[in-house]
């Protein structure tokens, strides 16, 4: 069974960040749906808002936590209420 979370992702923009994060799908084996850039904010961190499909709740956490290791990653976090089978 697969699941659709939103999953945010704050960032400081650089070349090669958005190839780092869909790198760490690859290797949770998540599949991205959607993908939506926000504009920066006034502290200058980029959000993107992904639609993801997942497997489990703990292939979600392990992916969170990956996401904070990339550089330039700030925060990483599932929106409330958003998993849908």
């Amino acid at each position: 069974t697969k699941y659709e979370i939103t999953l945010m992702v704050e960032f400081m923009d650089r070349v090669g960040l958005l190839r780092d994060i869909l790198m760490e799908l690859a290797k949770y084996n998540v599949n991205l749906v959607t993908i939506k850039v926000l504009p920066k904010n006034a502290q200058g961190l980029v959000t993107d808002e992904l639609v993801l499909e997942v497997s489990t709740v703990d292939q979600i956490a392990s992916l969170t936590d990956a996401l904070l290791v990339i550089p330039g990653v700030v925060k990483a976090y599932q929106l409330l209420s958003t998993l849908k089978q």
